[in-house]
């Protein structure tokens, strides 16, 4: 009897060692210029992981995803993406060029990685980790095509995949994006926080020391990355617009520097 509860103790724990669960930090990466990278690096930033590719139906995509980088990297969000020729055979050529072509045809600035293979040869180890449950602990997902996207919180945990027909800024991942990502007080060259002040009547307070005299200026972006509404912070400190209820990017801007806040609005 002890040597079977013994043996049930040994196996219960080699299945608890099993069901131990990595995240995405815990890999490296090479990126497109050869340079080794731990995906540590990114701790405290949401991530969209993206399968890239050159001369897909949905390399139009690379625009947007640069777009969604670009709005909304100072609310520790990046995008990633991994060029691979697995799929249609659409990224054929070197990192060089891959590289060349993403940035000269979609000014692309965030970060690339060294291309990889998804389906075909040796599977990358962190696409191994995206699309299996026993790895990432939350889901299987197969990666079926170019453009697939993964969504990681800021612990390196996954979230969600989208397939490749979802656009990059879609409402799901845009609202995932802001979602959490509460604005802290900040004292910071004249103004440290805002919020909503009867928002059913489309109006913003700002709070801040600032002084009267400085040049303001506030821009009010939708999710779809449309100006809704923009000007200079009036001494009143109170903004009117008509503007719907929803997630709003909200953008302060004093001639030193510029932060983007999240706005909601009930």
């Amino acid at each position: 009897m002890k040597v079977l509860i013994a043996f049930c103790l040994f196996f219960k724990a080699v299945l608890s060692f099993g069901q131990t669960n990595l995240t995405l930090h815990n890999y490296k990466v090479e990126n497109i210029f050869g340079d080794s990278i731990s995906l540590s690096e990114y701790a405290g930033k949401k991530l969209m992981v993206v399968n890239t590719a050159s001369f897909c139906g949905y390399t139009h995509q690379f625009s947007k995803l640069q777009q969604l980088d670009s709005m909304y990297s100072n609310l520790n969000f990046r995008v990633i993406g991994f060029p691979c020729n697995d799929f249609g055979g659409q990224d054929p050529f070197a990192d060089s060029t891959i590289l060349s072509f993403c940035t000269n045809q979609y000014g692309v600035t965030f970060p690339m990685m060294r291309k990889i293979f998804i389906t075909i040869g040796d599977t990358a180890p962190v696409y191994k980790w995206l699309q299996k449950k026993s790895l990432n602990g939350a889901s299987n997902a197969s990666v079926s095509w170019n453009f697939n996207k993964f969504l990681i919180d800021e612990q390196g945990n996954w979230v969600r995949h989208f397939v490749s027909n979802v656009e990059p800024n879609d409402t799901a991942i845009v609202n995932w994006i802001l979602r959490g990502s509460a604005t802290k007080t900040e004292k910071s060259h004249g103004f440290h926080q805002w919020k909503v002040q009867n928002p059913s009547s489309g109006k913003i307070q700002f709070f801040g020391d600032f002084s009267s005299h400085e040049k303001l200026k506030y821009e009010l972006i939708d999710l779809s990355g449309k100006t809704i509404q923009s000007g200079v912070v009036p001494e009143s400190r109170i903004v009117s617009g008509d503007f719907c209820s929803g997630i709003y990017l909200l953008r302060l801007s004093s001639p030193e520097e510029s932060k983007n806040y999240r706005l909601v609005v009930n």
